[in-house]
């Protein structure tokens, strides 16, 4: 299972984008010019990875179709949260606690050692959550103009609709874990690894060089490997100078070389 994300720092005033994917072993951190798909295939990770994807649903990881999508259940919540609050919408309130009802029962399946739901309870949480989908969408028809005011182009969809229809649209990737009860509810392995970019942003304001940014997520990528494995990490840093390389046989050999040998 993989885990991805992105965020924007600077080098020289400049803003660049940090890319990160990651696995319960290893992290790869890669800055680039760009944020998106010219980016991720530059790295070059995502084209090679076949297994489950968890990602935030930004747009460019959607467009990898060898993986299993899985998406982050908290993001929705918020967006769930900004339905209630700004339009009182009864079918969000009950999305909101679709997710997390579901999640219970995928812990408590997990937990006794069981890889997925009984077929049974599958089949009644998405006739549940397909259930919901429907009053969100009854709730938020199209706008309908009068012959002399309409436009040209598509029209534009409340926030509710727009949301409703992701939720039409992802509900594969958003039920993913009730298909497999290893995949998380979050995506905070992916969202711990660009912490230490917020920090140092915070600390230094932006890179001076590019060779300086890159050298940063080398040394990020090596560290956060290590700490996954149980390693080191001091000694694994002061091993390097004796031309030692100190990882787990469980880290791709190919993606150490990205990691250490760019």
């Amino acid at each position: 299972m993989a885990y991805a994300d992105e965020t924007g720092f600077y080098i020289n005033k400049q803003r660049v984008w940090l890319q990160t994917v990651s696995t319960p072993e290893p992290s790869y951190f890669e800055p680039h010019q760009n944020r998106g798909v010219k980016a991720t295939d530059a790295i070059d990770i995502l084209l090679k990875y076949k297994g489950i994807f968890v990602h935030d649903a930004w747009a460019t990881y959607f467009k990898y179709n060898q993986v299993n999508h899985a998406l982050r259940n908290v993001h929705h919540l918020r967006d769930l949260n900004g339905v209630i609050e700004n339009n009182d919408q009864q079918w969000a309130l009950l999305m909101k606690s679709a997710p997390v009802s579901a999640e219970q029962l995928v812990v408590e399946a997990y937990l006794a050692g069981y890889d997925e739901l009984t077929p049974e309870v599958t089949r009644r949480i998405e006739q549940m959550y397909a259930a919901i989908i429907e009053i969100g969408i009854s709730k938020n028809p199209w706008e309908i103009l009068p012959p002399h005011l309409k436009r040209r182009g598509r029209y534009k969809k409340s926030k509710a609709r727009n949301l409703v229809e992701r939720f039409e649209h992802d509900q594969d990737a958003i039920l993913r874990s009730v298909h497999d009860v290893k995949v998380p509810f979050d995506n905070n392995l992916a969202e711990r690894n660009i912490q230490m970019m917020k920090v140092q942003q915070n600390i230094s304001g932006c890179f001076r060089s590019c060779a300086g940014a890159r050298q940063f997520c080398q040394l990020r990528s090596y560290a956060s490997a290590l700490r996954k494995q149980g390693l080191n990490v001091w000694q694994a840093l002061g091993v390097l100078f004796e031309g030692n390389l100190l990882m787990s046989v469980t880290i791709p050999v190919w993606l150490q070389q990205l990691i250490l040998l760019e």
